[in-house]
């Protein structure tokens, strides 16, 4: 009797072993499903100008990746964490395929924001159309970059509304009948020129002079005292940051006096490094992100980033965060794949950026409002405001 109680009672030992058993095993697999799940990452690209002369502009594109990419990863239930590899273009398009092919065959990404500059994107579009690779650019003004084939997107607006705006400021609002033009003979520079310079003809305004010039010359005094001679009542300037600040620290000293107005490659604090108080009164297009806004979304951004930088962020800045943001969206809805991602993309309609209200039209064009600006001091602030 005392054997069989014993036997019954091992028996239910055991069984309540195997349950507990059953039990833990159970909780490791599910547990060790979650932690794989949480370990999922997904790589994109990203081409930027970190060195050479558009290195101002990289560095602030990948601030605004890092920034927006710190948020996605640590939102709750996500998929996959998102890793972002950066390849240096040096600013030269040459470079900056190499960088976008060693993206696409070592790094299998799919997805790939930059390059920065507008030659940039037109050499590696071929191949982004070519291998299927979406690209997401924030910064380049060229209107070539409209018809560079279906996987190539921007969420910055082009060259020609710019130009025009600032066009009709200078013929309509102000009164200006006459002048000049100093472009950077770069896709982006000729696509601001003729943009401006068609439109001021075209309300009537007379262009006397026309001067251009190659991205990384530092002296501009044979094309300044040019249109000095014609006696212009403004000049208008189409390129980078680093030669326009030369170009008006250089009118300052050949005492040109006369009203300048510029395309937005103006806008960074390099401009004041070099041109000083030269630059005081310039004004030019700009688009729509405003570091001034109370909006709730873009206050806590320009806030986190001045915790961070002990700076204000710019435009390109802020295309970038909106970039990584409307890619996660994009994997988020259509899986990790060149196809979902492009098509989410043209699907994007009216998305809150902090860079502006962002809608992709059919050549993955985005929409974007405008706004005028005008230097102050060492600040770029908005026309607009200053006029009322």
């Amino acid at each position: 009797m005392m054997e069989f109680r014993m036997k019954r009672i091992s028996r239910k030992f055991s069984s309540v072993l195997a349950v507990i058993s059953i039990i833990i095993i159970s909780v490791m697999i599910f547990s060790y499903g979650c932690v794989k799940k949480e370990e999922k990452e997904i790589t994109i690209g990203a081409v930027l100008s970190l060195t050479g002369k558009g290195a101002k502009y990289g560095e602030a594109i990948r601030r605004g990746i890092e920034l927006a990419l710190e948020e996605v990863n640590a939102e709750p239930n996500r998929i996959a964490k998102i890793k972002v590899v950066y390849e240096d273009s040096l600013s030269e398009p040459q470079k900056a395929v190499s960088a976008f092919n060693k993206l696409i065959e070592i790094d299998k990404v799919s997805v790939v924001i930059g390059p920065v500059l507008s030659n940039e994107v037109l050499a590696c579009a071929p191949i982004a159309n070519l291998k299927k690779v979406v690209i997401l650019n924030t910064s380049a003004g060229t209107e070539d970059l409209r018809k560079a084939g279906d996987y190539v997107f921007r969420n910055r607006e082009s060259a020609i509304p710019q130009a025009i705006k600032i066009a009709e400021l200078c013929r309509t609002t102000i009164g200006i009948e006459k002048m000049s033009i100093i472009y950077s003979n770069s896709p982006n520079g000729k696509d601001y020129q003729n943009a401006f310079m068609k439109r001021f003809e075209e309300l009537g305004g007379k262009i006397l002079q026309i001067e251009n010039y190659k991205d990384g010359e530092t002296d501009f005094r044979t094309q300044l005292l040019k249109i000095k001679e014609s006696h212009p009542q403004g000049v208008y300037l189409a390129g980078l940051v680093t030669e326009l600040a030369y170009i008006l620290k250089q009118s300052k000293e050949l005492n040109f006096k006369t009203s300048f107005f510029a395309s937005a490659g103006i806008e960074g604090s390099k401009l004041f490094e070099i041109a000083g108080d030269s630059a005081e009164g310039v004004i030019f297009g700009s688009p729509a992100f405003d570091p001034a806004s109370n909006e709730p979304l873009i206050r806590n951004f320009v806030m986190k980033y001045r915790q961070r930088y002990n700076q204000d962020p710019d435009f390109f800045t802020a295309n970038a965060y909106d970039a990584l943001k409307l890619i996660a969206i994009s994997i988020d809805k259509a899986g990790y794949s060149s196809e979902g991602v492009k098509n989410t993309l043209y699907s994007i309609k009216d998305y809150p950026g902090v860079g502006g209200t962002t809608t992709f039209d059919s050549d993955g064009e985005v929409i974007k409002p405008i706004r005028i600006k005008i230097i102050k001091g060492d600040q770029f602030v908005s026309f607009e405001k200053q006029e009322k």
